[in-house]
């Protein structure tokens, strides 16, 4: 017997008033938000995709709200990545 399943639907959160898109010009204490790029590839690597991608401010009420409203969509699986530039 051959077992298939699908692809798992991946969904990332980032978080961090500093995260900035690439290309974009940046203000004193701002980064690129590069994270997420390298969670794509290192998915693509294993023949998944990001399936949704947020950044979002740090405030705790949106993330909250972000959370729940992803966890109610179609994703398998969350990743939430904050902090990383301190």
């Amino acid at each position: 017997d051959l077992l298939v399943h699908a692809m798992p639907r991946v969904g990332l959160i980032s978080t961090g008033d500093e995260l900035r898109p690439p290309g974009s010009a940046l203000a004193r204490g701002e980064i690129i938000a590069t994270h997420e790029l390298m969670l794509a590839e290192a998915l693509a690597a294993g023949r998944h995709s990001l399936n949704q991608a947020s950044t979002l401010k740090d405030d705790p009420e949106l993330l909250r709200t972000s959370v729940e409203q992803a966890l109610q969509s179609s994703l398998d699986v969350l990743l939430i990545a904050g902090g990383m530039s301190v």
